[in-house]
């Protein structure tokens, strides 16, 4: 019985290891684009978009922190004027920059 069962364990990954070598082969005749789509390794952006990516991402950044710093420097009246408490700045000023 046994024996029975490791047989068909390996005719099930037979099986499976044609059927992946088969999608892969159609993938890679149906174009570039579906090959890949359908392959695990990740295409490198293109550096004109990674450096644009980066630059925005840090203006981001800074211009959240320079936010948060002033609503923290903000007094009670102040802050009763945009509707919001004093614990809800504290939590909103003392995130870190990088997150939203």
């Amino acid at each position: 019985m046994a024996a029975y069962s490791q047989g068909m364990d390996v005719q099930c990954s037979a099986q499976a290891s044609v059927r992946r070598q088969a999608e892969a082969s159609a993938a890679l005749g149906k174009g570039r684009e579906s090959a890949a789509k359908a392959s695990p390794v990740r295409q490198a952006p293109p550096a004109k978009g990674f450096w644009r990516n980066s630059i925005a991402r840090l203006a981001s950044w800074r211009r959240r922190y320079r936010q948060r710093r002033a609503l923290l420097a903000l007094d009670a009246g102040q802050l009763k004027d945009i509707g919001i408490s004093r614990v809800d700045a504290l939590q909103e000023g003392c995130k870190p920059f990088w997150r939203p």
